[in-house]
């Protein structure tokens, strides 16, 4: 036949008693895009690929000679969406017709008939064959790579090429020792393409399987053309340019002193610059800092800088806290500077008593932390921080806390441990009972303030976690919680050191 025998169009209606009739659905076909022979003498191989649905049960090829009509089965390549067959028998140097199909059941679909002439007996059958075919795709172009097992009476090699897997175009290339290469250029991004390499060996062409590949999708990139920071005692502000802004997601700057984990600070692009206003610094002390942008979904950083913040001659009192449990308050602080420090502590009273102060030592950085025991629970207090030097007594203003009420029911703490090795802990709560408790564990951090929570194992007598890939010297502070009838209770915070 010269023309498609059947074009399968599918159409379900389906109905039920009582109801409207539903609308009709049309169902996806296969379609045989290409056709391709490849005579021999005797013999021929042939080629047919599809496209759309696998939705059939057999496929292959009819060969026509003298109004006779042989039919091959072949299989579908799923990887290629292609089937291939090769009757032998025929009679060298004679004309042939043949047509590819694909049927399901008593449905068939059949290309136009197509002809071809075996060759006249002569040269002997082509032996090479494709040890490896390849592809390295880019953005706007594509490497082609092959090699093969024999180069003897190979006279010709190249690539065909296809932009919609229909229309192939060929590209020689020459043969280099057992491969050979092309470049294929002037291509999309992010576009489908195939591919298939050939060889033409005494007289006859040998062609590979068909390789499918996709372009890369195309990457932005910027470059940052300048960095300056303007720092005072306490505070920096940061700035950074950029040669092109138009693909800059986000961006931003981190900052950090020596063998400190940087802290990360979101901007906004203006124009091609953003900039970024850090307070709460130490006074003459060196930080490092560098910009980072995002583009198509990837991060770009710049190189580190430093600057030094400047000296300030006056004590303040930083970063004030206090971190109350039932009976108990971690109260916490940071002095500007230490040098003329003689004393430091915290103030303390409840509601409008008189307040009493204890004294504390000054910690590394000038970190001052006391944990306040013998409190009410579910009370009120006041407290403040005061530092003597030799100019005179600096206090800070008066902060006030609750204190937490006492568990519900019968559950308390009875202890909160850490068990450390070189770089993990393993924390521990005890409980007077465990019944009833949910949303059970540990919150951990370097600094006092920062705190991340972790989920535990329950256990018997409360709860247990272990946490893995901690830094060695390091101070660490933590704390235990659980939920008991919807009220969050949380332990004192303690430390330990790697």
């Amino acid at each position: 036949m010269k023309f498609l025998r059947n074009i399968l169009l599918a159409v379900v209606l389906v109905s039920s008693c009582g109801k409207e009739a539903s609308p009709l659905v049309t169902i996806l076909v296969p379609q045989i895009i290409s056709t391709e022979v490849l005579p021999g003498s005797d013999a021929a191989t042939l080629y047919a690929s599809v496209a759309g649905s696998t939705n059939f049960t057999s496929c292959g090829f009819g060969i026509v000679k003298d109004g006779t009509i042989r039919e091959y089965a072949a299989s579908l390549d799923p990887s290629s969406m292609s089937f291939t067959a090769s009757p032998d028998g025929l009679i060298p140097n004679s004309e042939y017709g043949f047509y590819a199909f694909v049927a399901n059941g008593m449905s068939r679909i059949q290309t136009p008939e197509r002809s071809f002439h075996t060759q006249a007996v002569g040269p002997v059958d082509p032996t090479v064959r494709f040890t490896a075919v390849s592809v390295v795709p880019g953005t706007r172009s594509a490497i082609l790579n092959a090699t093969i097992s024999e180069v003897e009476d190979v006279t010709e090699s190249g690539f065909s090429v296809s932009a919609d897997g229909e229309s192939y175009s060929d590209f020689p290339s020459a043969l280099s020792g057992n491969g050979f290469t092309y470049t294929w250029e002037n291509l999309e991004p992010e576009k489908p393409y195939s591919m298939r390499a050939w060889v033409v060996q005494r007289g006859q062409r040998v062609v590979s399987d068909v390789v499918n590949f996709q372009t890369e999708k195309e990457i932005h990139t910027v470059s940052f053309t300048s960095m300056e920071a303007t720092p005072e005692a306490f505070s920096v502000v940061l700035r950074a340019t950029v040669d092109d802004a138009t693909y800059v997601e986000y961006c931003g700057f981190g900052l950090s002193r020596e063998g400190r984990t940087a802290v990360e600070y979101a901007s906004v692009m203006d124009g091609n610059a953003f900039t970024v206003q850090v307070g709460e610094l130490l006074p003459n002390t060196e930080y490092i800092y560098y910009a980072f942008v995002s583009v198509d979904g990837k991060r770009q950083t710049s190189e580190f800088a430093r600057f030094q913040t400047t000296e300030d001659t006056t004590v303040h009192i930083l970063d004030i806290g206090a971190d109350a449990q039932e009976t108990s308050a971690r109260l916490s602080a940071r002095l500007s500077k230490t040098e003329d420090v003689s004393a430091a502590g915290f103030g303390l009273a409840a509601d409008e008593s008189d307040f009493t102060e204890k004294s504390v030592a000054i910690g590394a950085d000038g970190y001052l932390s006391l944990l306040w025991e013998g409190l009410q629970a579910d009370t009120h207090y006041r407290f403040y921080v005061y530092a003597q030097t030799s100019e005179g007594r600096v206090v800070s203003d008066v902060r006030d806390f609750y204190t937490k009420k006492k568990p519900s029911g019968d559950i308390d703490w009875v202890s909160v441990t850490a068990q450390v090795s070189e770089t993990s802990v393993t924390l521990k709560a005890v409980l007077t009972g465990t019944e009833g408790i949910s949303d059970y564990g540990f919150g951990l951090s370097t600094n006092q303030y920062d705190f991340v929570e972790y989920g535990a194992s329950l256990k018997e007598d409360g709860f247990e976690k272990t946490l893995s890939n901690l830094s060695p010297g390091t101070t660490y502070y933590y704390y235990a919680y659980f939920s008991l009838n919807g009220e969050y209770h949380k332990s004192a915070t303690v430390s330990f050191q790697l």
